[in-house]
């Protein structure tokens, strides 16, 4: 009798830490999404992107439904390019040299430093958000590239190209 109840309580503890096992483990989906995998996610977003743009102009979607799919995108774009630029930015010391034989790199940020390397963060996302909405034909609001000199989809000149070439 004693053998049934020790081996059921040994098949208990086993059915527990097969159920728990899931929530103790660390969460790393975060890093190991690999640059690729990235770039390749923007790439769609863009796609689906300029998918969106042609059918808001054959009529296939409303103004508000429209607008708000289209802010979304965008959205995700900018969330895909910063997600690039962070793992660009944590590879980056990965492969510097690690100083001379044995000698520390860097001490610990002092909360100065820290407080100075989130005010750049939050500047260089600002940024980014105005450079996405510049980003954008003044014509007809499609999205543009820096290097395009006339809109895909309307064909007017941008000021871009004046700028590029002046």
């Amino acid at each position: 009798m004693i053998g049934i109840a020790a081996a059921s309580f040994l098949l208990l503890l086993a059915v527990v830490y097969l159920i728990a096992r899931p929530y103790l483990a660390p969460v790393r989906y975060a890093q190991e999404v690999s640059l690729e995998q990235l770039r390749a996610d923007r790439e769609r977003l863009r796609s689906q992107l300029r998918e969106l743009d042609a059918d808001f102009e054959t009529g296939k979607l409303a103004r508000e439904e429209y607008e708000r799919l289209r802010a979304r995108r965008l959205q995700q774009i900018e969330a895909a390019t910063h997600a690039i630029r962070e793992v660009e930015g944590l590879r980056e010391p990965a492969e510097a040299p690690a100083g001379a034989a044995g000698e520390p790199t860097a001490t610990a940020p002092t909360d100065e430093e820290l407080d100075r390397e989130l005010e750049r963060r939050i500047a260089e996302r600002k940024r980014l958000l105005a450079e996405l909405e510049e980003a954008a034909c003044p014509t007809c609001g499609t999205p543009i590239e820096p290097e395009d000199r006339f809109c895909r989809r309307c064909g007017a000149a941008l000021a871009t190209a004046e700028v590029n070439e002046g």
